[in-house]
């Protein structure tokens, strides 16, 4: 066979340049999670997160969204939610282009704020497909003034939008007790609390004034039901029971969830956010309560819970911890559920109003936790920027990466992504059971350093920095620049052939965080050294055929990452050679007696 049959002439692949990296390419990372930002400015997305359960059948959690101002439907104000089918990738959802992947729930009227509480209800009507709930807390509901309102919705495979105006079958509304108690804006599962087969629910009413007490708040256990009917809370019945806040102005139910079963009694549990309580004087740090399950429907009260349950204490003035609350699942993998509790005002270091969010282990004992001393009782989030607001909501978004262990969305409902003043953003966090150590949520965005400033034409550029799965796309002025993706903390570059020598600017790029840029100058290579410009395939396994194009290639030899040589032949422009046995990813050296060239190729794992 002549050379010339070997090494046919014709375009090749896209440019391919040379990189140093010192080792083989592992396989990608998983990254830390993937996020979802807000539709239009000033809608406040992630005001409300939750899993949603698996809606659409199709074996992956799903999740909800709450977009408390949107103007669904011309209908200002009346607010909107968005159901968001589950994926395992890391790659970004912009709301404003949902599509195929989830559907919009479009609130009932003006100003009534749809979707300022979202959450799974479980299976309420027993068909077996998760059902959701959504809360309206400042509806009218038979001319009670901001009493609040909350809508149970049926669960659905279709893509097909929800008109809360028009609800008819496909779910029911549950009507506050009184005038401005603002009853849905806090909702949940319940988990079957009365073991009928059935989801419950538990609603939020945090400006009730129970007993006398102004503001103490209520919360509301509803039993579920198969029929739409309307529930009116003010007539609850047996339906369910109540829970009575502690102090005038506590808030109790300002955030509602069911806990799983924490005391191991077979009967799912609850926990009920205070966030304007003063434990041990401690102004507005706020108050969780866990509350045990029971099937009876006397009323509870937090200020005699006893046996019934443990309360968890804010460790500082004016954090509020209490904003939201959620079980967590078990994070800890120790076989007792855990809580997720969110602190949006809180000042993390010099970052006034970033957030914050706890991850608190479960237990099965009534003893009072203090969060200023957690401990190995659990670990924290930090909110990246000042004014983010994270933590004001929070949710177990169950296994979105299939790894085995529980993860969390956290809302920022006043993030600021791609510039989009206030839309919000929902920060999706992979489950740990390796430590304790505080995550800060900065490193769920891009950054990133390059090694050097400047290099010759086909040297390797490695950045270091966090979340750099995300990048798409990187440039050397208007070139396109290969690169490799190492782990979510470094990849690494190589600086294509074709680019122009002199100063000029390398770019990443990602539909994440936009782009980062850095000054960088190309120096010119020595003279007769081997250069590549194209290689067809870059994937192959071991016998693949592959050609490399460039210059100054006669009398190459070719080795893989990890020192297995290949059989090659070649000329001045080209040389052929066959991956082989033994090879794997990474750099491959083309050598000749004037130097070397490395380029990227891939090895498919048998």
């Amino acid at each position: 066979m002549s050379l010339s049959t070997l090494l046919p002439m014709g375009s090749a692949a896209p440019v391919l340049a040379q990189v140093s990296a010192p080792g083989c390419l592992g396989p990608e990372p998983a990254g830390l999670g993937f996020v979802l930002d807000g539709a239009v400015a000033f809608e406040g997305a992630g005001r409300s997160v939750s899993s949603a359960g698996d809606v659409n059948g199709d074996g992956i959690p799903d999740l909800i969204v709450g977009v408390y101002r949107a103007n669904a439907q011309g209908r200002s104000n009346a607010g909107r939610a968005y159901v968001v089918f589950g994926k395992a990738n890391t790659a970004l959802i912009d709301l404003a282009n949902l599509g195929n992947g989830g559907f919009a729930i479009e609130g009932a009227a003006v100003e009534d704020s749809t979707g300022n509480s979202v959450a799974s209800a479980g299976d309420v009507n027993g068909d077996g497909i998760p059902d959701l709930i959504v809360g309206a807390s400042r509806a009218d509901p038979q001319g009670r003034s901001d009493a609040g309102r909350a809508y149970v919705v049926f669960g659905k495979a279709d893509t097909a939008t929800v008109d809360l105006a028009n609800l008819g079958n496909s779910g029911f509304a549950i009507n506050g007790a009184t005038a401005r108690d603002y009853a849905g804006g806090s909702v949940s599962s319940a988990g079957d609390i009365n073991g009928d087969g059935l989801a419950d629910l538990i609603i939020g009413a945090s400006r009730a004034d129970p007993q006398g007490r102004a503001g103490a708040g209520q919360a509301y256990v509803v039993f579920g039901k198969a029929n739409t009917a309307t529930v009116d809370l003010v007539n609850l019945g047996n339906s369910g029971f109540a829970i009575n806040g502690t102090a005038s102005h506590d808030y109790a139910g300002n955030s509602v969830s069911s806990a799983g079963d924490i005391n191991g009694d077979r009967i799912p549990d609850l926990v009920v956010g205070a966030r304007g309580a003063d434990p041990q004087g401690r102004l507005e740090a706020g108050q969780v309560y866990v509350v045990f399950g029971k099937a009876d429907t006397a009323t509870v009260d937090l200020a005699n819970l006893g046996s019934g349950g443990f309360a968890i204490e804010g460790e500082a003035s004016l954090v509020a911890i209490g904003l939201s609350v959620s079980s967590a699942g078990d994070v800890s993998g120790d076989g007792i559920p855990d809580l997720l509790i969110g602190a949006g005002a809180a000042d993390i270091q010099n970052r006034v109003d970033a957030g914050r969010v706890y991850v608190v282990f479960g237990k099965a004992n009534t003893a009072l936790i203090d969060l200023a001393n957690l401990g190995s009782g659990g670990f924290v989030l930090d909110g990246a920027t000042a004014y983010d607001y994270a933590g004001i909501s929070v949710s177990s978004a169950g296994d979105v990466n299939g790894d085995g262990i529980p993860d969390l969305i956290i809302g920022a409902s006043r993030a600021d992504p791609q510039g989009r003043i206030f839309a919000g953003r929902a920060y999706v966090v992979f489950g740990k059971r390796t430590d304790t150590n505080p995550i800060d949520l900065r490193n769920v965005q891009l950054s990133a350093t390059p090694d050097v400033t400047a290099a010759l034409l086909g040297a390797a550029v490695t950045f270091t920095g966090n979340n750099l799965s995300s990048v798409s796309a990187i440039t050397l002025g208007t070139v396109a620049v290969p690169f490799a993706l190492n782990s979510s903390t470094r990849l690494t570059a190589v600086l294509p052939a074709n680019a122009l020598n002199g100063v000029s600017t390398l770019t990443l790029s990602t539909p994440l965080d936009g782009t980062l840029s850095f000054g960088f100058e190309v120096l010119p290579r020595p003279s007769r050294s081997p250069s590549i410009l194209s290689v067809t395939p870059t994937t192959g396994s071991p016998g693949t055929r592959v050609i490399a194009s460039g210059a100054d290639l006669l009398g190459a030899t070719v080795r893989f990452c990890n020192g297995v040589p290949a059989f090659s032949r070649s000329i001045r422009t080209r040389v052929l050679f066959e991956v082989p046995s033994g090879a794997t990813s990474g750099p491959v050296t083309v050598t000749t007696a004037g130097g070397s060239y490395n380029f990227l190729f891939t090895v498919p794992l048998p």
